[in-house]
This record gives C-alpha cells, sequence and structure tokens, in this order.
C-alpha cells in the first residue's frame, strides 16, 4: 500500500486493485491471497469502501494529516520569513491598545453572546457523525444467501459487503446463479477448493458471471453438431447422385438421337 497510486489504498489506474493484481503484486497464488484478504477485512485492520477498494485507515489518515501539514506550512512561510509567527500576547497588546477601556466594557454589556448563537456557532463548529449499521443487527436476506453458500468462511466481511451492496434487493439473482455455480465444474472439482470464499464472490458480483455449460451440456452440443454435418453431408450426397443420374440420362438420350439421325440418313441415301 505504500507504494500504490493513492498511499493506503489497493488502486490501479484508478480502480480497485484485482484479486489477480493483488496476488502478482504480493507473488502469491489466487487462493491464498484470497484467504489472506478475507482474513484481513474480518480483522479490522484492512476496510473496503463503497467502491470496493480495500484500504488500510490508518495509512489513509496519516496521509490526510500529511497534506494538511504541509498545506499549513506553506501558509506560514511568510511568517518565518519574518522572524516567526506573532505571538499572542503581542495581538491581544495591539489590539487593546487600539480601543479605549470604556468602549470595551460598554460593548461586552450591550451585546452579551446569547445562549442560542453560541449553541449554533459550537454546533457549526462540530460534526455529527452518522452511525454506522450496528453489527448486531442482522440483515434479512443473508441468512438465505448464507445457507445456500457451499463455502461458510468469513461470515462478518461477507456480511459487511452484504450492507453495503443492499444485498436484499440482489437477493433473487443471487440465489438463482448459486444454483447453476454449485454444480459447475470449477466448484465441484478438488474438492471444491475453487470456490471464492463468499466476501470475494459478493464483492466482485460473481453472480453476474455467465453460465457454464457442464461436460454433459458440451457433449450433448457435440453429438448435435456431428449429426448436423452428417445430415447436410447425405443430403449432398443424395443431389450428387441425382445430378449423376440427370446427366447420365441427358447422355442417353443425345447418343439415342444421334444415332436415329444417322439412321435415317442412312435410309435416304438408299431410297435415292
Amino acid at each position: 500500500m505504500h507504494e500504490t497510486e493513492e498511499r493506503g489504498k489497493l488502486i490501479l489506474n484508478g480502480k480497485p486493485m484485482v484479486l489477480e493484481a493483488i496476488a502478482r503484486l504480493l507473488g502469491l497464488d489466487l487462493e491464498t491471497t484470497d484467504q489472506t484478504l478475507t482474513r484481513l477485512l474480518e480483522s479490522g485492520v484492512a476496510s473496503q469502501n463503497e467502491e470496493g477498494v480495500i484500504y488500510c485507515r490508518r495509512m489513509v489518515r496519516e496521509e490526510g494529516l500529511r497534506k494538511i501539514r504541509s498545506t499549513a506550512g506553506k501558509l506560514g512561510a511568510p511568517f518565518g520569513m519574518l522572524g516567526g509567527r506573532p505571538k499572542k500576547r503581542q495581538i491581544t497588546a495591539n489590539i487593546t491598545a487600539k480601543e479605549p477601556l470604556s468602549q470595551r466594557q460598554t460593548k461586552g454589556q450591550n451585546n452579551p453572546p446569547s445562549s442560542s448563537s453560541s449553541s449554533s456557532s459550537s454546533s457549526s463548529d462540530i460534526t455529527t457523525p452518522i452511525a454506522p449499521a450496528p453489527e448486531g443487527a442482522r440483515v434479512s436476506g443473508f441468512d438465505q444467501f448464507w445457507q445456500a453458500y457451499p463455502r461458510k468462511v468469513g461470515k462478518g466481511a461477507a456480511e459487511k459487503i452484504w450492507r453495503r451492496i443492499h444485498g436484499n434487493g440482489l437477493l433473487a439473482d443471487v440465489l438463482a446463479a448459486l444454483e447453476w455455480q454449485q454444480t459447475s465444474d470449477a466448484w465441484t472439482k478438488d474438492g471444491g477448493q475453487f470456490i471464492p470464499h463468499p466476501a470475494t464472490y459478493l464483492n466482485q458480483k460473481r453472480w453476474q458471471d455467465e453460465k457454464l455449460k457442464t461436460q454433459e451440456e458440451i457433449q450433448k452440443e457435440r453429438i448435435r453438431k456431428l449429426e448436423e454435418e452428417s445430415r447436410r453431408w447425405q443430403e449432398a450426397k443424395a443431389a450428387k447422385k441425382a445430378a449423376e443420374i440427370v446427366l447420365a440420362e441427358a447422355e442417353r438420350k443425345r447418343i439415342y438421337d444421334e444415332t436415329t439421325a444417322q439412321m435415317e440418313a442412312l435410309n435416304k441415301k438408299k431410297t435415292s
């Protein structure tokens, strides 16, 4: 995360890094990378935003502080050239010297701070954080997904992503995809070790994958194509045979006509 485009975030070309890119960056296989990311998300070491970017909260916070300090340092440069920032006591003394004491006392008595203004000013300075969804709240529909999903690992991380993507509205599509994905060759071979973790499945929107054909469907498709080619060959063969018959019949008719013409010519010579 130190060497990415935005410090603390796994971003490549302005987009979230996919699992394959992260695996290449770490020099690990996809299975190990997937398990590592899931553990980091579950333990809270890493987080994931709404765009699917995995990031480190501490590094992002430190980067923000660094930028703020850098900006503040640039703003304070003129004071440094003049011998440093003016002290607070000097500023107060200058203000006091310019305004008589009687005027300051009168101003303070005539314009007491109102409770509404003080409360509004204090409220304007304080930003109320938006409370996240309670961790213990059960999302309707997630239990159905969890029950249907064949690999029961990383439940906490999967449930967080389910909330983020509003999985309740996608439940029907997800369950429909799981029906054929659970029987696909990719998920059944080697004891199902290539089944993605639930959090990875939801984050990568794997329910939108195109349905893969089974070996039985591939074999049926191959047989159908062979039968289609055989039928076309038989039709071509029959058409060729019919053409040969027509040509042979035409040749016989030509020979017959020539022979008849020759006989008629001989008969005419004899009679003459």
